[in-house]
C-alpha cells in the first residue's frame, strides 16, 4: 500500500490497531479505492498471517451459486454437482475470509451467514454433517449498509455482526500528493514490464492532481498503463493520458465522454514535448516553485523505492540537501 497523506496515515494506524485482534471488520469505500489491499494488510498484521487469505467478490457470483461458493456442496446436491466442493468458509480455516460487496448476498443467505459467523459451524449444500472452521471475516461494500438495512435489503443483525470495527478507505481525490506517488509507482511498474525507463513529466503532475478520479486508484492505474503503451518518449506527457483527464474540470464527466480512455479523441500536443515542463497556470512565485519541487521529489522517491542515494543523484543534489528538503516539506526519511 502506497501513501503518505493524512487520511492514509490514519488508515495505516487503524490497520495496525485492528490487525492483532480477531474481530470482524467492515470496510467502507468507493469502488476502486483498494479495499481488498486493506483486507490483505489487516490479514498480514494478524496472528493469522500464516493462514490462507480467501477472497470472494459476492457481486460476481450468480445468486443461485452464492451458497455453494460460501459453504461448499456435496456430490449430487444439485444438477452438475459431480463431486464435493469445499466452500470459501472452509478454505479460510485458520486464516481470513474477505467478502467483497457483501451487500449483494441474497437475504435468505444472509441469515445462514450470520449463524456461521456466530457459531463457526455450517453445512455444505446437500450435506447433513456439521462443518467447523476457524476463520476471521473482513467484509466490504461500496454501498451504505445502514441505508440498505433501512430499505430492507440487508439484515440489521448481520450488519452489527460484521461492523464490530469499521474502516473508511478514502477516495483518491482526498489523498493529495499520494496521486503522484501512485502514478510514479504504476509508471515505473509498467515501463519496467515493457523494458523501458519512463518518468512522469512535471507538466503531467498538475493534470493528474486536478482530475477528480471517480474510478479512484483503479482508474489511475489503468490511465497510466494506457499512457505507457501509447507513449514513445522517456517521459509521460499530458497528451499521453486519456483525453478525459485533460478536459477542463467542468467537462470531465460529460455524458458523451469515452470513459474507457481508448477513444479517438486526442489532446493538443506541444510542438516541443520537452519544453512542456512548466505546470499550467503556475507563476514563478516561490510557493508555486516549491510545490513543483515537492511533487518532483515525491515522484523520484517513489520511482527509486525510497533509495536516498539514487534519489539525490537523479535530482542532481547532495544527500544532505535532499534530507534538508525532505524535512522542509514534511516528507518521511
Amino acid at each position: 500500500m502506497i501513501g503518505d497523506s493524512p487520511v492514509m496515515r490514519t488508515l495505516f494506524q487503524q490497520i495496525e490497531r485492528v490487525g492483532d485482534s480477531n474481530i470482524s471488520v467492515l470496510l467502507h469505500g468507493e469502488s476502486g479505492t483498494g479495499k481488498e489491499l486493506v483486507a490483505h494488510a489487516i490479514h498480514h498484521q494478524s496472528a493469522r498471517r500464516s493462514g490462507t487469505f480467501v477472497a470472494l467478490n459476492c457481486a460476481a457470483i450468480p445468486e443461485a451459486l452464492q451458497e455453494s461458493e460460501l459453504f461448499g456442496h456435496e456430490r449430487g446436491a444439485f444438477t452438475g454437482a459431480t463431486q464435493r466442493n469445499i466452500g470459501r468458509f472452509e478454505q479460510a480455516d485458520g486464516g481470513t475470509l474477505f467478502l467483497d460487496e457483501v451487500a449483494e448476498l441474497r437475504l435468505d443467505l444472509q441469515a445462514k451467514l450470520l449463524r456461521a459467523l456466530q457459531e463457526r459451524i455450517f453445512h455444505r449444500v446437500g450435506g447433513q454433517a456439521e462443518v467447523r472452521s476457524d476463520f476471521r471475516v473482513i467484509a466490504a461494500s461500496h454501498k451504505d449498509l445502514l441505508q440498505e438495512v433501512k430499505q430492507g435489503r440487508f439484515r440489521e443483525d448481520l450488519y452489527f455482526r460484521l461492523a464490530v470495527f469499521e474502516v473508511d478507505v478514502p477516495p483518491l481525490r482526498e489523498r493529495g500528493d499520494d496521486i503522484i506517488l501512485l502514478a510514479s509507482h504504476f509508471c515505473h511498474m509498467y515501463a519496467s514490464e515493457a523494458g523501458r525507463t519512463v518518468t512522469l513529466a512535471p507538466a503531467t503532475f498538475d493534470v493528474l492532481q486536478r482530475y477528480d478520479w471517480p474510478g479512484n486508484v483503479r482508474e489511475l492505474q489503468n490511465a497510466i498503463h494506457r499512457a505507457i503503451v501509447l507513449s514513445s518518449g522517456n517521459q509521460l506527457m499530458p497528451h499521453d493520458l486519456p483525453p478525459r483527464l485533460t478536459r477542463p474540470p467542468g467537462n470531465q464527466r460529460a455524458g458523451t465522454e469515452d470513459r474507457t480512455g481508448y477513444g479517438n479523441e486526442a489532446a493538443p500536443r506541444h510542438a516541443d514535448d520537452s519544453a512542456a515542463a512548466p505546470l499550467p497556470g503556475l507563476s514563478a512565485a516561490e510557493g508555486d516553485l516549491e510545490a513543483v519541487e515537492k511533487r518532483t521529489i515525491i515522484a523520484v522517491l517513489a520511482r527509486t523505492a525510497g533509495n536516498m542515494t539514487q534519489t539525490a543523484r537523479e535530482l542532481g543534489i547532495g544527500r544532505t540537501t535532499l534530507y534538508r528538503k525532505l524535512k522542509k516539506y514534511g516528507l518521511p526519511y
